[in-house]
Formats: structure tokens, C-alpha cells, sequence
């Protein structure tokens, strides 16, 4: 009985799969004819304004990019969009010149980029100035800044691939993006969504100071790490956010009170319970406020040392390494990680006294 039970589900299964796969074929045929459609129209001159919508959304469509990159019909697309740039040019309501077709590669360029539109995937890795980008408005394809010296987004209204700001000054998308059609994967200088009102796949903001979503309405998903949590959708972001910004709102206040020269044993206190909670470590670790408290321990040397009832010569500032015996540790606080051999030791817990 058991085993017919067993058969049954297996069974039951691989029919909803076939099913799957069968609807996926297909789409994909259906995608394939179309494409094929869109060649037609253009060899015989028949291509017009009406057909670019479509055409765009099936020629940089997501679903397929793997198929899409084999695909001959694709392939024959691409060397066919120098004779549609007229039609873009009209959709786009811009020149001619003013639409970059194909993938666009910032080394091989010098200087400013003249063009409203890309028309493919865009790589800034190597702008060194907001300036050279201002002009854009349109990436149809994936927005890669990560690596590069752009500070700010300028005038880019929408975004159909991914966008990429990794490892860039950027702190905000500003106040033109309010589209992206794939993942975006933000700098973990980034404290507001600005304008963005969708974004089509996933929101990833792990180690992120993001304190404000903006005008963020809705993202396929979410990857976060918030308050100690995994998040993994928006109305769960929401939610946590709020705390998260009540922490870093007393890092900043405690970062002031150090440079004010106010900061207090009662502060310490409570500042301890923040610092040292190792659930917390991913936000924290990109924090401003956390790091310029971190590099500057040495100006509480006298609150740390009434925290403790030691002496100030008795306390070491910043990460110790260390390779000897633990009774060699000639301190009796270490505001920092004590490191053996390479290995922060026994956790990330940022303070070890005896």
C-alpha cells in the first residue's frame, strides 16, 4: 500500500513537471517566432514605431538570456539595428547619434558619453566622473558602475537589466531612476532608494546602510540582512527597518559625543550593548559611525579605563595580533579583536578583558 502510495506521488509529480516543461517549450517557440517576425519586418521595410515596444521586451528578454546568447535569430536582430535606428531614434524621441547600439565598453571611450540611450549593456567600470554620464537616460540592458568613481546616478530614468553600484561612493539613486527591470546590487554606501518605484527581480542590500526605501513600491525579492534577521521580502523590510535606524541613529550619536569630547561611563555602557552584538556584525561592520568609533578608541581611553577600574596603559585600542601564550597578552583590555595566529579568537566580539 505504501509503495503504491509512493508511486503515486512520484508519478503525480513527474506529470506536473512534464506539464512545466511542455508550457516552457512552449513559450520559448512563441518568443522564437516572434523574433523571427521582427526580422522579417525589418528586411522587407515594414518595421515601424508600433513594433518597438515588443520588440524591445522580447530582444532583452530576461527569461531566455541563456538561450538568447545562442539564438540565431538574436544574433541576426543584432546586426540588423543600425537599420532601425531611425525607428528607435523616434520612439525615443531623440537623434540618431544619440543611441549607443550594442553593449557599451567605457575603456574603449574617452571623455564624455553623448548618448541618451544604450542599447545593450552598459559597463562604467572605468568612469572616472559623474560628469561623462549625465547625459544618459535610457540602459536597456544590464548598469554596471561597480569599481568606478562614480558618486551619483545624474539623469538615468530606467534601467532594464541590473544595476550594479558596488564598491562606488554612490549613497543614493537619486531623483530620476525610478525603474529597474532586474537585480539591483547596491553599494554598501547606499542609504535611500530614492525615486525607485520597482524593481523587477531581487533588492540586494546585505551590509547596505540603507535607511530609507524611498518610493520603493515593489521588488520581486528581497536579500537583507536587518537588525540580527534574514530578509527575504519587502513588507518583512519594512518592518525592521525602523529599528535598524533607531541603531545607527545612537552610533551617531555616540561617534559625536566621542568627537565632542561628552562621551560618558553611562554611554560606554550602553554603547557596549550595541557594539557587541555579534548578530548585528554585517550592518555594523560598513557603518560610518561604527568605523570612526573603532579608529578613534583611544580619545574614551579614560571612560574605558572607569568602565573597567584599570589603569589607561592597562587598555590596548584597536585589533591586537597575537601568536604567543595567552598569559603573554600584556593588557587587561583589548577594545578590538584579539587575533591569534590570523584568527580573530574566540568570536567577533569586539572586546576581551581578563
Amino acid at each position: 500500500m505504501k509503495n503504491n502510495k509512493k508511486d503515486f506521488y512520484r508519478k503525480k509529480e513527474s506529470n506536473q513537471q512534464l506539464k512545466k516543461d511542455t508550457k516552457e517549450h512552449y513559450k520559448r517557440k512563441e518568443w522564437n517566432d516572434r523574433l523571427a517576425k521582427y526580422k522579417n519586418k525589418i528586411d522587407s521595410g515594414k518595421f515601424n514605431v508600433q513594433d518597438v515596444p515588443n520588440f524591445i521586451e522580447d530582444y532583452f528578454n530576461r527569461d531566455y538570456k541563456k538561450n538568447a546568447e545562442e539564438n540565431k535569430s538574436i544574433m541576426e536582430l543584432r546586426n540588423r539595428l543600425e537599420k532601425i535606428r531611425p525607428i528607435l531614434a523616434k520612439y525615443y524621441k531623440c537623434k540618431e547619434d544619440e543611441i549607443w547600439l550594442g553593449d557599451f565598453i567605457s575603456w574603449k571611450h574617452e571623455g564624455k558619453i553623448n548618448y541618451k540611450v544604450i542599447f545593450g549593456n552598459a559597463d562604467f567600470f572605468y568612469i572616472r566622473h559623474d560628469e561623462y554620464t549625465e547625459d544618459i537616460q535610457i540602459i536597456e540592458g544590464d548598469a554596471d558602475f561597480s569599481s568606478s568613481y562614480i558618486k551619483s546616478l545624474k539623469n538615468i530614468k530606467s534601467i532594464r537589466g541590473n544595476l550594479d553600484t558596488r564598491y562606488t561612493a554612490i549613497q543614493t539613486l537619486g531623483d530620476n531612476l525610478q525603474w529597474i527591470g532586474g537585480d539591483a546590487l547596491l553599494s554598501v554606501k547606499t542609504e535611500t532608494l530614492g525615486k525607485v518605484k520597482k524593481i523587477g527581480k531581487c533588492l540586494n542590500i546585505r551590509g547596505c546602510q540603507i535607511k530609507d526605501l524611498g518610493d520603493l513600491q515593489s521588488a520581486g525579492e528581497v536579500s537583507a540582512y536587518c537588525c540580527g534577521k534574514e530578509i527575504h521580502n519587502l513588507n518583512e523590510l519594512r518592518r525592521e527597518l525602523p529599528k535598524r535606524v533607531e541603531w545607527y541613529n545612537r552610533l551617531e550619536q555616540y561617534a559625536n559625543k566621542i568627537k565632542t569630547g561628552k562621551f560618558t561611563v553611562k554611554d560606554f555602557q550602553r554603547f557596549m550593548e550595541d557594539y557587541l552584538k555579534e548578530k548585528y556584525y554585517e550592518e555594523y561592520s560598513y557603518n560610518p559611525d561604527f568605523i570612526y568609533i573603532k579608529e578613534h578608541a583611544y580619545y574614551i581611553k579614560d571612560v574605558i579605563a572607569k568602565y573597567y577600574n584599570c589603569k589607561e596603559d592597562e587598555i590596548h585600542c584597536g585589533d591586537k595580533k597575537f601568536y604567543g601564550s595567552l598569559h603573554d597578552l600584556y593588557c587587561k583590555v583589548v577594545f578590538g579583536n584579539v587575533i591569534f595566529d590570523d584568527a580573530t579568537w574566540p568570536t567577533r566580539s569586539t572586546c576581551y578583558y581578563r
